[in-house]
């Protein structure tokens, strides 16, 4: 991460305007891509940071990111303090928001005054229109927010998603809501980054007799963690095995979602300090379990696979959509549609070493290969920006 510890520093730091944006120094003809105002999070991360920095190894195309926030769950993105330098619009060929849900029609005029050729952005990094009932989504954004949302969207020269079942979702909507409105759609997938694992030391492996199984969670995602919970409760109790839960320490409102089942919790951390932490943590097995829902199988991109599969970490998932889709069952990952094969496929990799070693490998390779950042997926976004 010391690109992106680097990155924020010069952001926040009293260098002059030139030295804090020195990408506007390349007078060369490339393509500017400007991304307003990520918070320093995983979705910030894939969806903006790691995309600029990567866009300024290229040849064709210089980004910048204007600001970069701490990260607050309670705050949505249109409540930070964000202004936008109108040298910065003036530069830039695109600008690419995060989810607004507030009205950005004046932000969108003051950007015009500005800059007449601009093309807006906006990306939309989970399914806001479909949280389950159980999510803290629900409370967060109500549905004067999504309408504000969806009335900005329609502004939009462009709505970018890690999924195409977002985009899909957001063009039914706009079809009905804003006829009109004639954005393009375009799937921009979470990639792995060498940013983010340069400085991680050689993959961590657990030397002990105990195999150590990690799920990786937080509090909106109980309800997936409970769908195995008779599955861990029996696998843990049968077998020689520990569980460590990465982020939610089993309880919601002080009540005991998870019961009695036996788990180490690992405190969340910041995204600055989670590959380091996740490679420290010597996982043997990562559960990934997930509910068949629209904002799970429509919504979610499969990040948490190419997270672990970079420290050739084998995974059980759910066999849902998108996770179905990459893993191949028994070569580099495994895939589990009920209880039974829960427990089934947890038993197997708890009992061979060789098998969790062989589907991690299999894992690195397949993760880096097709879902990095390389000359192939780099075309992704020299299509988008031209």
């Amino acid at each position: 991460m010391r690109n992106v510890n680097e990155l924020l520093e010069r952001l926040n730091s009293s260098l002059s305007f030139e030295k804090k944006y020195p990408e506007l120094q390349d007078k060369a003809e490339k393509v500017h891509v400007l991304y307003v105002a990520p918070c320093m999070n995983a979705s910030g991360y894939y969806r903006m940071i790691a995309p600029a920095l990567e866009l300024n190894k290229t040849k064709s195309h210089k980004a910048i990111v204007n600001q970069i926030h701490k990260w607050n769950f309670n705050k949505k993105h249109d409540e930070y303090d964000t202004p936008v330098d109108e040298r910065l619009i003036r530069w830039a060929d695109y600008i690419v928001f995060p989810a607004f849900f507030t009205d950005i029609q004046p932000i969108i005029e003051g950007i015009v005054s500005i800059n007449d050729r601009i093309q807006f952005v906006m990306d939309i990094d989970c399914h806001y229109f479909n949280f389950p009932d159980y999510h803290p989504g629900i409370k967060k954004y109500p549905k004067e927010q999504l309408d504000k949302l969806l009335k900005n969207l329609s502004k939009m020269d462009v709505i970018t998603a890690p999924t195409n079942g977002i985009l899909e979702a957001i063009e039914d909507k706009l079809e009905v809501a804003f006829a009109d409105a004639d954005p393009m759609f375009a799937f921009v997938p979470n990639l792995l980054s060498n940013q983010a694992y340069a400085e991680v030391p050689q993959i961590n492996k657990n030397n002990g007799k105990t195999v150590r199984l990690g799920i990786i969670t937080n509090p909106s995602q109980s309800e997936d963690v409970k769908s195995i919970l008779p599955v861990l409760q029996e696998v843990l109790k049968d077998q020689n095995a520990e569980l460590f839960i990465f982020g939610w320490n089993g309880k919601l409102k002080d009540d005991k979602s998870l019961g009695d089942l036996p788990f180490k919790f690992v405190k969340p951390v910041s995204f600055l300090e989670y590959p380091n932490k996740l490679n420290k943590l010597a996982l043997d097995v990562i559960l990934h379990p997930m509910t068949d829902h629209p904002f799970n199988t429509e919504g979610k991109s499969f990040v948490k696979y190419l997270e672990t599969a970079a420290f050739a970490i084998p995974m059980i998932s759910s066999s849902v959509f998108p996770y179905s889709e990459i893993i191949k069952h028994g070569e580099n990952g495994m895939l589990a549609k009920d209880e039974n094969e829960w427990k089934e496929q947890l038993q197997k990799l708890i009992a061979d070493a060789q098998l969790r070693t062989d589907i991690g490998r299999e894992a690195l390779k397949y993760a880096w290969k097709n879902w990095s950042y390389n000359q192939s997926t780099m075309e992704i976004y020299k299509e988008l920006f031209i």
